[in-house]
């Protein structure tokens, strides 16, 4: 078997400070006696291990030595050993000498190998050591304070022995240090293993494997991780480690020994009671075993007596469990498949009639009846255990459970029962590839067993939705079409209220808005009718949805009426969900994600993978408002990876199109357009994708290099897009920047075209406010375009880049009409765009402010770091923005007009450039230029 060993303690820093501490104040003349006590497993002797690295690394003495359980112990042996270089007499002379005599003669030892370094004596596994051996720990512990002697010593506590007695007499008089270690906990544990396999994401089946294994015992997580690799349970492929589908039981040899050393001294009978226990689980009815292992009462007792006496059980709440999960998969390992069944047999019988509600316990009664051969009753068990975990939005466990009931059923009732559990629950996670898969088998079974049109209409619906969130419309139209003939046709209520829910949900991705809110208000009046809580939050949240186009504290308050009937009914799916639609008002409200995010973990938690991968385009949306690029990039990577496998093609093309928006705002056009193409690719018929691309990241990108006529031409294909598609509930924000833009260049915007949800998003209020503050500045009511300035940066006050771009174009106005505060906010905008990394949106402010006549600031060292060729040659920034622009064609007054200098200053910069890049006509400087352009936009 392979040694996994994990290179570094990990979780441990608060002991190793400890321990760093104990080692500088022995090395200053005070030692003493520090004890690292724990259960076996939790990391003592690699605790030590580094102890002793860190004293040798002080240039100390280290000595070692370990205790042995051992039949007749030898006196004194772990200090001889230390001390085997150089003994004292009193260790091997045949005199009987006293505990006391001895130990004064270790001390003389280890000061003489102190000298003036210090000394550290480590002896490990003191609760196997001999009573002198602690005689002299105990004479140390009270005499090494004086001398540079640290006595270091490990402790396993979880069985009383006279060492543990020995250690709380110490403590009690505050003679010994003691570090208790606790078991790690399940991140640490995480950790551990990342660091074991040199892994740097991992598969949750693996943390999920060993967490319960191992149970937080650093030992174990090695044991555990070297016996899943040597037997295929965990493999390496592709760069990262995952788990088999066929995971069994991984129990350490080393461990299963010390099991197996145990149950013989149980006797037959014993061990039968304890075999009969692990198969009701860890934690069991001891009364059952026994009956089920056929003993009588007075044998049980004396079985779990002598069990608790070898550490093999421990009583908890009136009860017994085992003490480790290992100690339990390690009894189960040595049963021969007869004895299995004939136990499980037992104990399902006397089981009988007592299975509680509770998933966890049809479980345990599923692997019984699996056990005794009878995979029927497993079935049924699992199938039940699955719709429970499936009714709480546990879509993982429910998975688990029925995929495995699929494999165990035979009859065509019961596996087409089981067949539509799993297609709930992949429904429930967005996951169109299961969910058809599994529909079609169903639908199969529902023929065989001539089902009702209700239930084949339910197998329709739960299609129709996965279509639906796939953006599949026109399959989850089809589908729908289907389910609500045969609503009609079963004359069902309940089943036509989560009909007309799905239409919803269907009407509101096609952006029919209002056809949408109509049937979410039906949709939730019928659920409530007929009591069908998950229905009418479903219906509920396309409400909120829709109401977000024209009320946002109409939207919240339906999004917490949503919440208020998921809590009231138990149901964890539908709460994310809630938290989903009020997190997405906050985010207009405020540009925060804190809701969006408690959304995506518990999206997570509950295995909804679907929902998780939207609600990052929700907290994209944030964070490209708020700026924050970095976050905004992996998560918007994330989200492209998720989305492409689970077929959520709307979600992974709205991904790709916030990436070109951040490549937009960076200059970056040719990625800008590459990110456009793989929006436009996955849905190429999307008019509000298309409208976006235009009006918010093509005209974006125009105005960060300061090119106003590439973002009108932006804007108006947006337009052009926007007027040929009916009215959406998705942010149309080119809209919104088209007023603005209009309005600086003294054009009449379309009001109109930027209605809906526009002014309700903070971003679109700030762009409108800006827009209406220039409009009003240049009708000489000036104090009213203050204000509404002062309402456009309340409502950017979370978006600095786009509140810096508002206020570098409405100052251009401002300058003109003589009214605001425009050098203030040219100032602070140009600063943010240097430290941006916007050179040429911070070049346009200053020009801007020496037209004001205003002192210009120089450039911060972000706007200098220019690609290295042009740094080497010493071209300046705004020689590096005249550069640029010759790649477009431009004369010198039109560059002129675009950076606000004048003709002659372009031509002097034109002079420089060609002297410092060794260039000699204007046409080269073009060609040099035009070696890095990016390609023309494609729709």
């Amino acid at each position: 078997m392979p040694r996994i060993l994990c290179p570094t303690v990990v979780a441990r820093q608060t002991e190793l400070e400890r321990i760093d501490h104990a080692l500088d104040e022995t090395a200053a003349s005070r030692g003493g006696l520090l004890v690292v006590a724990g259960p076996a497993g939790v990391g003592k002797s690699r605790l030590l291990t580094e102890a002793a690295a860190a004293a040798r690394g002080r240039a100390m003495v280290v000595l070692r030595g370990r205790c042995v359980p051992t039949a007749v112990a030898a006196p004194y042996r772990p200090i001889a050993e230390a001390l085997i270089a150089e003994p004292p007499p009193a260790l091997t002379g045949g005199a009987a000498e006293s505990p006391v005599v001895v130990a004064e003669s270790v001390l003389g030892s280890l000061q003489r190998a102190a000298a003036s370094r210090g000394c550290v004596l480590c002896i490990e596994d003191i609760q196997w050591s001999d009573a002198e051996t602690l005689h002299a720990l105990e004479y140390l512990a009270d005499h090494a304070r004086s001398a540079r002697v640290l006595v270091l010593c490990s402790l396993r506590d979880d069985a009383p022995t006279a060492a543990r007695d020995a250690l709380a007499r110490l403590d009690a008089r505050r003679a010994v240090d003691l570090i208790a270690l606790a078991p790690l906990s399940t991140a640490a544990v995480a950790e551990m293993i990342a660091r074991s396999l040199g892994a740097g994401a991992l598969d949750p089946a693996v943390v999920e494997l060993v967490a319960e294994r191992a149970e937080g015992l650093p030992f174990l997580v090695e044991e555990v991780l070297a016996t899943a690799v040597s037997s295929g349970a965990l493999v390496h492929e592709h760069g990262a480690w995952h788990m088999t589908h066929a995971v069994g039981r991984v129990v350490p040899e080393s461990f299963a020994v010390t099991v197996r050393e145990r149950l013989h001294a149980m006797g037959p009978q014993g061990r039968r009671v304890l075999a009969a226990a692990a198969l009701l689980g860890r934690s069991f009815d001891w009364d059952l075993a026994g009956r089920a292992a056929g003993s009588a009462a007075g044998i049980t007792h004396e079985a779990l007596d002598r069990a608790v006496e070898l550490q093999l059980l421990a009583p908890l709440d009136g009860g017994y469990a085992f003490r480790h999960s290992l100690t339990r998969d390690a009894l189960l390992a040595q049963l021969l498949p007869h004895e299995r069944a004939e136990l499980a047999s037992g104990c399902l019988e006397g089981m009988a009639g007592q299975a509680g509600a509770a998933p966890e316990q049809r479980l345990v009664t599923a692997s019984l009846a699996e056990l005794a051969g009878r995979p029927e009753v497993a079935a049924g068990m699992l199938l039940e255990a699955g719709r429970a975990s499936l009714s709480r939005g546990a879509l993982e466990s429910a998975t688990a459970a029925l995929e495995r009931a699929s494999t165990l059923a035979g009859e065509p009732p019961l596996r087409a029962d089981i067949a539509e559990a799993l297609t709930e629950a992949a429904a429930a996670a967005g996951d169109l590839q299961r969910t058809r898969a599994h529909a079609a088998d169903l639908l199969d079974l529902l023929a065989e067993v001539a089902a009702p049109p209700a239930r084949r209409a339910a197998a329709h619906l739960m299609l129709a939705r996965c279509a639906i969130a796939a953006a599949h419309f026109d399959a989850g139209h089809e589908e729908l079409d289907r389910a609500r003939r045969m609503a009609d046709a079963a004359r069902d209520p309940a089943l036509r209220a989560r009909v007309t829910a799905a239409g919803a949900q269907l009407a509101v991705g096609r952006g029919e808005t209002d056809a949408a809110e109509a049937l979410a208000r039906d949709a939730a009046a019928q659920a409530m009718a007929t009591a069908q809580p998950q229905v009418a939050c479903e219906a509920l949240e396309v409400w909120s949805r829709c109401a977000r186009t024209r009320d946002l504290a109409e939207a919240a308050e339906i999004g917490e009426r949503a919440l208020q009937v998921a809590e009231a009914a138990g149901l964890a799916y539908w709460r994310m969900r809630a938290l989903y639609q009020i997190g997405v008002v906050e985010m207009f409200r405020a540009s925060s994600a804190e809701t969006l995010r408690r959304a995506r973990t518990e999206a997570l938690r509950l295995g909804a993978a679907a929902t998780a991968a939207t609600l990052d385009l929700e907290i994209a949306a944030v964070l490209d408002m708020t700026h924050e690029v970095e976050e905004l990039r992996q998560t918007c990577d994330r989200c492209v990876e998720l989305a492409r496998r689970l077929e959520l093609r709307a979600v992974e093309a709205v991904a790709h199109l916030f990436l070109s928006i951040l490549e937009a705002i960076h200059g970056t056009r040719a990625a800008m357009e590459e990110e456009i193409r793989a929006a436009l690719a996955v849905l190429p018929d999307d008019v509000e994708l298309l409208g976006a691309a235009w009006g918010e990241a093509r005209a974006l990108a125009a105005l960060a290099a300061e090119d106003r006529g590439r973002a009108r031409d932006a804007l108006r294909h947006a337009g052009e897009v926007y007027r040929r598609s009916p009215p959406s509930v998705m942010p149309r924000l080119g809209a919104a920047l088209t007023v603005l833009v209009d309005s600086v260049d003294g054009r009449d915007p379309d009001l109109e075209a930027a209605g809906g949800i526009t002014p309700l998003l903070s971003l679109g209020a700030g762009y409108l406010a800006f827009a209406e503050a220039v409009r009003l500045g240049r009708a000489g009511r000036h104090a009213e375009a203050c204000a509404a300035v002062a309402r456009g940066e309340d409502h950017l006050a979370r978006n600095p880049w786009y509140r810096s771009l508002c206020w570098r174009l409405a100052a251009e106005a401002a300058l003109t009409d003589g009214w605001g505060e425009p050098v203030a906010w040219l100032t602070d905008a140009a600063s943010f765009f240097d430290e941006a990394g916007n050179a040429r949106l911070a070049a346009g402010c200053r020009s801007l402010l020496r037209r004001a006549g205003a002192r210009v600031a120089r450039p911060t060292r972000g706007a200098r770091a220019l690609p290295a060729p042009l740094r080497e040659a010493g071209v300046t920034p705004r020689e590096a923005d005249v550069l640029g622009l010759l790649s477009e064609g431009l004369s010198n007054r039109e560059i002129g007009a675009r950076l606000f200098v004048s003709e002659r200053t372009v031509e002097q910069h034109v002079g420089c450039l060609k002297q410092k890049l060794g260039l000699r006509t204007r046409a080269h400087l073009a060609v040099y230029a035009a070696a890095a352009a990016e390609p023309a936009p494609t729709v």
